[in-house]
């Protein structure tokens, strides 16, 4: 792998989150950067959660289910998780309106990461704000199918 200077970076790497890492001067290879990036991606993103996210979290949190949730998780090179459960290798996503437009790139994306071992449960956003109380049935079916 080549090595990557400041500038190159923010080139390659355009995300607001990539440009300041904090030392100017860090030299970084095409992974590590990418992984840098996405997990100060997924801290924005736990402190910064959707309506939907907020409300499926307050169900998950806490063993709730039997297992450990964890929110915004990176995993491999491109991937943040919505929701992990790394006990039951299980991701779940909740999904809003702009993955109507975007079922090609999540289905490739969930090949990615069922490769990796996971198993991925998509769930309508509208579904967690709106009946909750049916949503989490179905993620307590899919970690007792993972376990």
């Amino acid at each position: 792998m080549r090595k990557l200077g400041p500038v190159q970076v923010h080139h390659i790497f355009p995300f607001h989150y990539c440009v300041a890492l904090g030392r100017p001067d860090l030299e970084l290879d095409e992974r590590n950067l990418i992984m840098l990036c996405g997990e100060s991606h997924a801290h924005e993103m736990r402190h910064q959660p959707t309506p939907s996210e907020a409300a499926l979290w307050s169900a998950l949190k806490s063993n709730q289910l039997g297992v450990s949730f964890r929110r915004q998780v990176p995993i491999g090179n491109r991937c943040i998780a919505d929701f992990l459960a790394s006990s039951a290798k299980l991701v779940v996503e909740v999904d809003g309106s702009c993955h109507a437009r975007r079922g090609v790139a999540d289905a490739r994306r969930d090949r990615v990461l069922q490769r990796l071992g996971y198993q991925v449960l998509r769930l309508e956003a509208q579904l967690v704000i709106t009946q909750l109380a049916a949503a989490v049935p179905q993620v307590r079916a899919a970690v007792a199918k993972c376990l």
